[in-house]
């Protein structure tokens, strides 16, 4: 695990001293690029992350992405798992593909909550209008 003070690495710290049936070691990985001079994207991720606390459980990617301004302030911050390889060559595409596909679906619900399609009501979803 990577030293430094950051909030990310504390929380970390916290889930793999927790006592779990088996023992996972996770190292982060993180890089930084910085565009302008002003706007700075960190990409942190770890691979191979079981999704229980079994012998059993999945493993996944998971990816997280921040992007911060001059001063220092974070202005943006998601998190995204998947079954693809991570590594520093294709973390930031995976990360905008990560972006992209949330607003698709962000957008979708909106349209439907706020154009009167009324998503949660429909027959399908198992309630009478």
């Amino acid at each position: 695990m990577p030293t430094g003070g950051s909030d990310f690495e504390k929380r970390l710290a916290k889930v793999t001293t927790k006592n779990y049936r088996f023992k996972v070691a996770l190292s982060a990985r993180r890089c930084d690029s910085t565009l302008d001079g002003r706007t700075t994207y960190r990409y942190q991720w770890l691979c191979d992350v079981p999704l229980r606390g079994d012998a059993k459980a999945m493993t996944v990617n998971w990816l997280m992405i921040e992007i911060l301004d001059a001063d220092g302030e974070v202005t943006y911050r998601n998190s995204f798992i998947t079954d693809m390889p991570v590594n520093r060559e294709n973390v930031a595409e995976l990360a905008a593909c990560g972006r992209a596909r949330w607003k698709i679906e962000n957008e979708g619900f909106n349209t439907l909550k706020t154009k009167g399609y009324h998503p949660l009501t429909h027959p399908a979803a198992g309630q009478n209008p």
